[in-house]
């Protein structure tokens, strides 16, 4: 799995802006900014939420980017958002994430009943 530094290094690059851009959109120094992409630096909420701004995009385009992905990126043209707003693909990714986290959870309900049983029957044994 990408991490969001390699994300935001990815649409960096896709979006033609250069470090030196990014660092000063950000308020930031070059050298702080190479950190928090190479994955250095932890990235805060309030950065990711200003990368987002400088990129035209919403966090969750940055967080769960890949290369085919968000087209908008790729050919430069932004793309209009408003808070709150969801695209298909978001809405098709976020029921995919439900879906395997049922999965999980279900997985997780019969490891514990699994171990309930257990204790169950050791409760039993004299």
């Amino acid at each position: 799995m990408k991490k969001i530094h390699d994300n935001i290094r990815a649409i960096r690059s896709l979006k033609n802006y250069s470090q030196e851009h990014m660092a000063e959109s950000l308020g930031i120094s070059q050298s702080s900014y190479g950190k928090l992409e190479r994955g250095h630096t932890q990235i805060t909420w309030n950065k990711l939420k200003k990368l987002s701004t400088i990129f035209s995009t919403s966090v969750w385009n940055i967080v769960h980017f890949n290369e085919s992905y968000p087209a908008h990126l790729q050919s430069g043209e932004e793309k209009p958002e408003t808070e709150g707003s969801v695209s298909a693909s978001e809405v098709h990714a976020l029921k995919e994430h439900i879906t395997h986290l049922q999965q999980l959870n279900d997985l997780l309900e019969q490891q514990v009943n699994d171990k309930m049983e257990i204790i169950r029957l050791l409760n039993k044994t004299p």
